[in-house]
Parts: structure tokens; sequence; C-alpha cells
């Protein structure tokens, strides 16, 4: 669910992201990355399952961030292991900025 505010916008996500809840995910980033947008900020603090559509998902909301002068932020917090894991995994840890 979006939150705005000045400078960027919180998409936060609960429970799994796979292929089927990723293209929600899909058309909730595609709504706030455009051109010179505010930053977009991914907060899967609330999510136990990732898989590689959700991965893919984030890998080109990333891109399109970059192309549009954004930047994207995912936050996985502490309470759940898998979305940072699988993040690592698939090197995504590394071009994401990541909390």
């Amino acid at each position: 669910m979006p939150a705005n505010g000045d400078s960027q916008v919180t998409v936060a996500v609960a429970g799994e992201i796979d292929n089927g809840s990723a293209p929600v995910l899909q058309a909730a980033l595609t709504t706030h990355l455009r051109p010179h947008g505010p930053d977009v900020v991914v907060d899967l603090t609330e999510v136990f399952f990732l898989n590689v559509a959700g991965l893919r998902v984030l890998a080109r909301a990333h891109q399109t961030a970059l192309e549009g002068g954004q930047r994207l932020v995912v936050v996985t917090g502490d309470r759940h292991r898998a979305p940072r894991r699988a993040l690592q995994a698939s090197g995504l840890l590394h071009l994401l900025t990541a909390h």
C-alpha cells in the first residue's frame, strides 16, 4: 500500500511475493516509477517469501528508476530473513539500495 511523502513514496508489501502476486507488485511500482519522480521505497519487512518472479520485478523496477532519475530503496528489516536471503543469492542485494 503506497504512502506519499514529499521526496519519497513507500510501497509496503506483506506475505508472499510469488508468481501470483508479483504482477500486483509490478503494477504498484509502475504507478510510482516515472521520470524525475520521488524516490520509491519498497518495504519488504512483512514479506516471508520472495521467489524469482518477485526478484525480477525488483530488478526491472531498479532499472526503470535509474533510467528515470529516481532511486529505488528496498527495506528488508529483521523480522523475516527470506527477502534478504533471496536478494543476496540473486546478486541483487549489491545492486539495490537495501536496508
